[in-house]
């Protein structure tokens, strides 16, 4: 679960900008190692998502059905009802609780999402809530405390066709994201960093077309504005940039924003 464990709004007035093109010096790498990790805390929220479909989904069908979805999505793992909801099981022990009192596509539900540790305890300080706001349409929220690092992230998610797969390795579904997240760090990490992100074009999660035709990454399109400053004294680590997302890694670009 260590994967699922990494990233509130810093709005910027901008004016102009230009553009980096490559990954060349240090800002470049400062600024890519914060997209990639900003990336990587909106595909834990969908991946979380994911799970939560995928146990709503076995929630709702007979003993049957749930034994192939459990081998067709979830073949390490094993759900188990609780009182409170469902456990996702490996080798006996929980490795992630989901608390729910009504399915998840009711209109103003909520679930709660609660991570177990590296010493396989579900604690209370990392968890999700996913609150439904339509067909389709959830609030992702986020809040993890730890000695090196903590995260706070909301978004807002749509969902589309179910893709297949194995929700352990990915999403099994389509997905358009918008939101911001904030992930501070210290040096036992990488360095001191504060990064906040804010999702300015939504963002598109499409598993089917990274399987299909490989280009190096399920996110397709998207645009986010980042900033990265020393959590200690609040000076800026590089300029303000926007990043946009491709499905080629070498498209990807990086815009590095002057503020007035």
């Amino acid at each position: 679960m260590k994967r699922i464990i990494y990233l509130l709004t810093a709005l910027v007035t901008l004016s102009s900008c230009t553009i980096s093109e490559g990954w060349n010096n240090d800002q470049d790498l400062v600024a890519k190692m914060a997209a990639n990790m900003a990336i990587d805390e909106i595909r834990d929220q969908i991946h979380i998502l994911s799970y939560a479909q995928i146990i709503d989904l076995y929630s709702r069908s007979g003993d049957g059905e749930r034994e192939i979805i459990e081998d067709q999505h979830l073949p390490s793992v094993r759900l188990r009802q609780t009182e409170t909801g469902w456990n996702v099981v490996r080798d006996g022990k929980a490795i992630l609780t989901f608390e729910c009192t009504a399915p998840l596509d009711t209109l103003g539900s909520v679930w709660t999402v609660k991570v177990a540790t590296d010493k396989q305890q579900i604690t209370a300080d990392q968890y999700w809530t996913i609150e439904c706001k339509g067909k389709k349409e959830w609030q992702l929220s986020r809040h993890i405390i730890e000695p090196s690092h903590s995260t706070t992230s909301t978004f807002d998610v749509v969902a589309g066709d179910q893709i297949g797969g194995q929700v352990q390795s990915s999403p099994v579904y389509q997905y358009t994201i918008t939101g911001e997240c904030s992930i501070v760090q210290d040096e036992e990490l990488v360095a001191p960093y504060r990064i906040d992100m804010k999702v300015v074009n939504e963002v598109v999660f499409d598993n089917f077309k990274y399987y299909t035709d490989y280009t190096g990454t399920a996110f397709t399109k998207g645009k986010m504005s980042i900033r990265v400053t020393d959590y200690k004294t609040g000076e800026a680590v590089v300029a303000p940039f926007h990043f946009t997302i491709s499905p080629e890694y070498s498209n990807q670009k990086i815009e590095y924003l002057l503020i007035n």
